[in-house]
């Protein structure tokens, strides 16, 4: 009984564990070349305002937030620079 019962908690603490890792805040230089050319891409022209490297389910994201056109704006990119997300 005490066997199925450690099995089941730890079940329980796997399921509850975060698909995500905390976000490290880093600069423009800490990016791969591929999210600079992403981000620079995007910015057109906009202010940088900060950059957050995140691992989700094993993925390192990049989320990047500036303003552009008086607008605050949010992208998710992808190492290989892809964009994965606009938040416009």
């Amino acid at each position: 009984m005490r066997h199925s019962t450690a099995v089941l908690l730890a079940a329980c603490m796997l399921l509850a564990w975060p698909a995500s890792s905390p976000a490290d805040e880093v600069s423009i230089d800490q990016v791969p070349p591929a999210v600079r050319a992403a981000i620079e891409r995007e910015l057109r022209g906009g202010k940088l305002e900060e950059i957050e490297r995140e691992t989700r389910n094993g993925r390192t994201v990049y989320e990047v937030e500036f303003k552009r056109d008086g607008k605050d704006r949010e992208i998710h990119v992808a190492e290989d620079g892809t964009v994965l997300k606009r938040d416009d």
